[in-house]
């Protein structure tokens, strides 16, 4: 009988991952949303970054996690605090995990596209901070993201350079901080500068932040990628 259910639960496996990746991705979705349901999540953090494995989903996972877990404009900062643990997973570790960072910066902006009415578009600064803060997002993803301009890769590129807009002030002080960092090691390095003390790691930015006037250049060698189609 041992014999038979491993071979039913392997033909199950199988069935998923010969689905297309709209249909897996549907199915890892509606996986999330049970163990939301049930409060499970951070717990089962592993088993859900080894189901995204087993469906094959690749970086583009980390979409879906953000489909499903951030579902609330108004604790959208709370939520990123509370799932932390599970979106490092996908954007801190293995091979694609820049990638998954990328999309991740994708995922937000398709959340403020939904929630314009309620203009979550305003927290876009508040929300990169949170997820560096939480280092689920790296600044050199952040800078880069932000240097390449707006994009028409995840929404319309009128939303995208709003989106740069607003968090240009998060972006100058990560800019303003690597280079005082990068100065204080070259001063640590010379001969002339006797001292044991160290300086302490980048000061945490302001919590309220006002937005710059920042108008960031296009970019139109983009691909079309329907999002909502993954």
């Amino acid at each position: 009988m041992s014999e038979l259910s491993a071979m039913a639960k392997s033909l199950a496996l199988s069935v998923d991952v010969d689905k297309s990746e709209t249909e897996r991705a549907d199915v890892f979705f509606k996986h999330l949303l049970l163990l939301k349901q049930k409060g499970l999540v951070v717990e089962q953090r592993r088993e859900v970054k080894q189901e995204a494995e087993r469906l094959n989903l690749g970086p583009r996972a980390v979409l879906v996690v953000a489909e499903a877990l951030l579902t609330s404009p108004s604790t959208i900062l709370v939520d990123i605090k509370t799932y932390a643990s599970v979106f490092v997973l996908f954007t801190r570790i293995g091979e694609s995990a820049k990638r998954s960072q990328q999309y991740l910066l994708g995922a937000t902006a398709k959340l403020i596209e939904r929630f314009n009415k309620q203009d979550l578009l305003s927290k876009a600064c508040h929300i990169l901070k949170c997820l560096y803060d939480c280092d689920i997002v790296e600044e050199d993803v952040i800078l880069a993201w932000y240097d390449k301009g707006p994009s028409r890769k995840f929404v319309s590129k009128e939303l995208s350079a709003k989106i740069l807009s607003i968090c240009a002030p998060m972006v100058k002080w990560l800019k303003e901080a690597e280079e005082e960092d990068s100065d204080d090691s070259e001063d640590d390095e010379s001969p002339a500068n006797d001292t044991s003390q160290t300086d302490s790691n980048y000061a945490k930015p302001p919590a309220a932040v006002k937005v710059g006037n920042h108008v960031a250049q296009e970019s139109d060698s983009e691909d079309d990628i329907d999002i909502d189609a993954i």
